[in-house]
């Protein structure tokens, strides 16, 4: 498999294509609609405003943050058997 990041660009994939599965002139333009949000959805308001989002700063620490709730929930698997 391929995996490829965030920082990967339009000429990295036509590198990619043309290097490992020898495709000439890859087209690897994108349809305009796919690159822009369109404005009646687009989100105005800031997202992940809350305390708990700014004391967790990687994934591993939000991760435990929320085992640690998970764990304090009484549910039916812990409690009925």
């Amino acid at each position: 498999g391929i995996s490829m990041g965030e920082g990967i660009t339009r000429d990295d994939v036509s590198s990619l294509l043309s290097g490992a599965f020898g495709i000439a002139s890859p087209d690897v333009s994108a349809d305009v609609s796919l690159m822009e949000v369109d404005p009646s959805v687009a989100r105005e308001s800031e997202i992940l405003t809350h305390p708990i989002f700014h004391q967790h700063h990687s994934e591993t620490q939000m991760l435990r943050y929320l085992k640690a709730l998970e764990n304090r929930d009484l549910a039916l698997n812990h409690s009925m058997i």
